[in-house]
């Protein structure tokens, strides 16, 4: 498995629309949005169980929240908890079909969870293809693609995938971090890739 972390995993941070909107009518947060942003900084902390505990506690006040949602399944992945993880995922794809960070990291969990029993190489092709369909010019999403092609064996699909992901990364000026990580995927692809050409 490529040793990145989820690419579009790390939960965005709420928009001040996004702030208003779960408070009341003078903007002020809400108590429920304050438990999420202390589950939330749980996460930023590394502290996933500790998040895990605080994401539950807060959605049985709310359960249909969405950010609380989000936030849990962020959890949960970085547990090792793929299956519950990518149960509230799938539901909130149906809810939100065109959230293309939605589709990004559910496609991110189906080709790259350490649990092999958990990968879906197809069902990750689709979502990440969704994803670059909404969104052809986030690096994250050509990783995954590249992530996704790689685990069903179409390395070549792989490689220039990966190689948009570093172009993109640069084009937008991506983290160095991140763009070095590209490379390094980009070269595990043509490795692949030559291999099975010799194969052939």
């Amino acid at each position: 498995m490529f040793g990145l972390c989820a690419p579009v995993m790390a939960v965005p941070a709420k928009s001040a629309k996004a702030k208003a909107a779960s408070g009341n009518s003078t903007g002020t947060v809400s108590a429920i949005e304050k438990e999420f942003d202390v589950a939330y900084k749980a996460l930023d902390q590394a502290q996933p169980t500790v998040a895990v505990g605080l994401f539950r506690k807060a959605l049985e006040k709310e359960p249909a929240n969405r950010r609380g949602r989000f936030g849990l399944s962020t959890a949960l992945i970085q547990t090792d908890n793929y299956k519950e993880a990518l149960e509230i995922l799938e539901i909130m794809l149906k809810e939100t079909p065109k959230d293309y960070v939605l589709k990004n990291n559910t496609a991110w969990i189906y080709a790259t969870a350490r649990d092999r029993k958990m990968r879906n190489g197809p069902r990750a092709i689709q979502l990440a293809q969704e994803a670059l369909l909404l969104n052809p010019i986030d690096c994250h999403v050509w990783s995954t693609l590249a992530e996704a092609y790689y685990i069903c064996g179409q390395y070549g699909k792989a490689l220039r995938s990966a190689g948009e992901a570093l172009r993109v990364g640069r084009d937008t000026h991506a983290d160095a971090k991140l763009q070095a990580q590209y490379e390094l995927q980009i070269e595990r692809c043509r490795r692949a890739a030559e291999s099975s050409s010799i194969l052939e």
